[in-house]
């Protein structure tokens, strides 16, 4: 309820002498020392000034007399800057003092801005502060802001440097359309393929957690191999939600895979020439001693503590046979473009509304002429 008022003055709420009283409580009102309208109101009241007015009855036009009094009283309930606040108001019979004023000849010229106006004539110049009353919270902004931002940099070290400038995942991925960095998803892929990723066309959902950033909260990218093979990517960076690092599935015409989604799951494969059971899950762990390296099944402790949970310390392990031994490097320049270029046109298709778009084909760029 945001306000009740009273039949009359004569019970409930009511008006007595400068004070709201009801029952054994009296209010003293509290005007506004310079409110000279205010104070010719209440002087009429207490002078009972008198007044005349006009009704028509019966066809006949009367003259009715009355004196200046309060009728009524009103309770206002008002929320003013998260506080709660109560106002009398008073219902008067009567006719509101002339509000005089003088007004001059002459042009002046007003220039309206955004918290200010300012006057300006022949004979004065005058800049006027616009709800002046209102309390400027400008400095508790900033420093709430500061505090945002100092939050922002000490959660995501990844993104920003101590600096407070952005790294480069935070410009090449958070603020940019497109799977960008999507060398991680498709590198598993494309060596289980074996063959380049020939088309790409790519949505988003759009910005909506952080609606600041460029980077959708769900993408997703569609591939298409020089053969024909699909790739879906979805990437989510942004979205609120328990965080899974990866999540593969790989759908074929004789079997399937599919990684953990939540935490306790395990790696799971159907296969038709293992399984006689097609509504049966296999761990994927029952084919590792088959068909892995026993230093994958039997990590060294050393891998155990590289980076990526152990993938780093085999990549550079690699590196180094390579260049000792003279062959070539397991991801060459070419596969690491096969990886690479996909993302980059994602982010113009994308920007393009989804439109699908070529992907370069690398592998005899070698016999090209730049």
């Amino acid at each position: 309820m945001r306000s009740f008022e009273g039949k009359t003055n004569n019970t409930g709420w009511r008006y007595i002498d400068r004070h709201i009283v009801y029952k054994d409580a009296h209010t003293p009102l509290i005007i506004k020392k310079h409110d000279d309208y205010a104070h010719q109101v209440i002087s009429a009241i207490e002078e009972k000034q008198p007044f005349s007015y006009m009704v028509r009855e019966k066809g006949e036009t009367k003259t009715s007399y009355d004196h200046t009094r309060v009728k009524y009283v009103r309770i206002v309930r008002k929320e003013i800057r998260g506080k709660i606040r109560y106002f009398a108001d008073l219902v008067i019979s009567g006719y509101p003092p002339s509000k005089e004023k003088t007004i001059g000849r002459g042009n002046v010229g007003l220039d309206i801005g955004t918290s200010s106006l300012a006057i300006s004539s022949r004979t004065n110049v005058s800049l006027v502060n616009l709800a002046d009353e209102v309390q400027s919270i400008s400095d508790k902004i900033r420093l709430v802001q500061k505090k945002i931002d100092r939050s922002k940099r000490a959660m995501n070290p990844a993104h920003f440097h101590t600096d407070g400038q952005p790294t480069w995942r935070m410009k090449e991925t958070i603020e940019k359309a497109g799977i960008t960095y999507g060398t991680h998803s498709l590198g598993p892929i494309l060596d289980w393929f074996q063959e380049p990723i020939h088309m790409v066309n790519c949505l988003g959902s759009g910005a909506h957690t952080i609606k600041r950033r460029k980077s959708n909260d769900t993408t997703v990218m569609m591939c298409r191999t020089v053969s024909g093979n699909l790739i879906r990517i979805r990437l989510d960076l942004i979205s609120n939600r328990p965080h899974n690092m990866a999540y593969y599935t790989l759908q074929g015409t004789k079997g399937v895979y599919e990684s953990p989604r939540v935490p306790g799951e395990t790696h799971r494969v159907w296969l038709e020439d293992f399984s006689n059971d097609k509504e049966k899950w296999q761990p994927l762990s029952d084919f590792y001693a088959d068909f892995l390296p026993d230093d994958y099944i039997y990590m060294p402790e050393v891998a155990k503590d590289a980076g990526h949970w152990g993938p780093d310390y085999f990549m550079i392990q690699a590196f180094i046979e390579s260049i000792c031994e003279g062959r070539p490097v397991p991801i060459d320049i070419y596969q690491s473009l096969n990886y690479t270029l996909p993302g980059i046109i994602s982010e113009k298709s994308m920007l393009a509304g989804g439109q699908q778009m070529e992907v370069p084909i690398v592998t005899n760029w070698g016999e090209r002429e730049f």
